[in-house]
């Protein structure tokens, strides 16, 4: 008896895992106002992913982080998935910072950052991209130029 309850609910969970919404049910879906303040808001927000095997917490993450990026007003970090995070920052500057600057550690692990983009979902950012700064000795003079410089 036991084993029919579970081949029941795996049945049902399979099935709930393959639901989704038909084309025409997307398009009775509608953004509220609560929902369209929230993406005005995203301009002082950015994503990010710890390159990490071991799990880390938000609140560790966002006071570690928060400290470098964001010293006077902090940065509050929100869960997204494992090693996925959401900051949500205070000043326009932090932002520019977290994504403009690094690379990044945590822990002694890579943290990628992205521009946070309200269409997008968690899984769509790639988080393969990170600032770094070369310096290149004895290049010739008759070769600096912009264009090999972004080579």
């Amino acid at each position: 008896m036991g084993d029919e309850k579970t081949l029941a609910v795996d049945g049902v969970e399979g099935r709930l895992q393959n639901l989704r919404l038909s084309d025409a049910e997307k398009k009775l879906i509608r953004i509220g106002k609560k929902q369209a303040c929230s993406l005005k808001a995203s301009k002082l927000q950015a994503v990010g992913k710890l390159y990490s095997e071991k799990p880390a917490r938000a609140g560790h993450v966002g006071r570690a982080l928060g400290n470098i990026w964001s010293p006077f007003s902090g940065v509050e970090c929100k869960e997204l998935g494992r090693n996925r995070f959401l900051f949500l920052f205070h000043e326009e500057m932090a932002k520019k910072k977290t994504i403009e600057g690094g690379p990044w550690m945590f822990d002694k692990d890579l943290i990628v950052t992205e521009e946070f983009m309200p269409s997008k979902t968690i899984d769509e950012y790639e988080f393969k991209t990170i600032p770094i700064w070369v310096r290149a000795y004895y290049v010739p003079m008759g070769v600096m130029s912009r264009e090999t410089a972004e080579l």
